[in-house]
């Protein structure tokens, strides 16, 4: 069976159980059965490119308004990931569309055709949306030097390659660019954790940041009353390490939801009522260490991890709480956590 075939058949199955457009797969995962090959060093700016271009991006590729991120030192990769502004992009479909594309349409809206999900089905491209993520998967041909489709490397064995043309997965994150450059990249070549490591020891550190520490506050300027906050609800506060966009502090309360059988689902909604984004990597640190640090200093798990041991950190009396958050998380997603950046 041809991977067309293959992919042909999936897409099949796909819009019998109403679901042609979004993937709930974490990151690390394949959204394609179609993908048969892992993309070599040598061709991977060709690839990049060639992707773009299947994407119908080619703007951005000439200005140079991407950047490739995640582990950019291995020999070959499962996929390549592209970082995109998404203030640059809305400002490209608004151009492409002939309407206004807001930041805030581009992936997901419950008012009208998501902006990517429109132009992306004119230009024909095989693709999956993952909203959460803000993540834009493509299914593209691996290509050689000159541009042409080629045969593809064996996953199992990336040096020996197959009879069939290759087919590979592209995924575009969707966010703040100059964020994303150093938060999505992979970890240093030094580290023995993937960036994925560093990144949700991070997000441990942030979700248990007690909400007294929380500076975001209300003020009579936001006019919460004109959006109608029902009485008797609790106001809360948190901060999330959220990895396209930044460092987000948000003031919200919930509304709980139910199911059909008026059991309530686990998670209830969260309605906003005021955020404010840091999207500086630099910054980071100063929200649980004493005296802040760069963002080079704390660019590894093992950097991260030494901070929170140390004295400089912030909340000693969280330490073993932050750990155990950890540890849970990365237990329950086993496949987005390998044990060596390279692997």
């Amino acid at each position: 069976m041809t991977p067309a075939i293959k992919i042909l058949r999936s897409l099949i199955r796909e819009i019998v159980r109403g679901d042609t457009s979004l993937s709930l797969l974490r990151e690390g995962g394949n959204a394609f059965p179609g993908v048969n090959s892992v993309v070599p060093k040598s061709l991977l700016q060709k690839n990049v490119e060639n992707a773009l271009g299947l994407a119908g991006l080619s703007e951005l590729k000439d200005n140079n308004e991407y950047s490739i991120v995640g582990n950019t030192q291995k020999a070959y990769f499962s996929d390549i990931d592209i970082a995109i502004d998404e203030n640059r992009l809305s400002q490209f479909l608004t151009g492409q569309l002939g309407r206004t594309v807001e930041v805030k349409d581009l992936l997901y809206s419950k008012d009208v055709t998501p902006g990517v999900k429109e132009y992306m089905t004119q230009l024909g491209v095989t693709f999956k949306i993952n909203p959460p993520l803000k993540t834009v998967n493509i299914l593209a041909p691996l290509v050689d030097e000159q541009g042409a489709h080629t045969e593809a490397y064996d996953p199992k064995n990336p040096t020996n390659r197959l009879r069939d043309k290759g087919w590979i997965q592209v995924d575009f994150l969707i966010g703040n660019l100059g964020w994303m450059k150093y938060t999505n990249m992979g970890a240093p070549k030094e580290s023995k954790y993937k960036a994925a490591h560093r990144n949700q020891l991070i997000d441990s550190i942030m979700a248990n940041i007690p909400t007294e520490e929380i500076k975001l506050d209300l003020s009579p300027d936001d006019n919460i009353e004109s959006l109608d906050v029902p009485s008797g609800v609790e106001l809360k506060k948190k901060v999330v390490y959220d990895r396209r966009s930044g460092i987000v502090e948000k003031i919200y309360y919930e509304i709980p939801l139910y199911k059909k059988d008026g059991t309530p689902y686990v998670n209830p909604k969260e309605v906003i009522l005021k955020t404010r984004v840091s999207s500086d990597p630099d910054l980071i640190s100063s929200f649980f260490l004493k005296r802040p640090v760069s963002w080079p200093e704390i660019d590894s798990y093992e950097k991260v991890m030494a901070q929170v041991d140390s004295d400089n950190f912030l909340y000693p009396e969280l330490r073993e709480k932050i750990k155990q958050h950890f540890t849970d998380y990365i237990t329950k997603y086993p496949n987005s956590f390998k044990s060596v950046a390279s692997a």
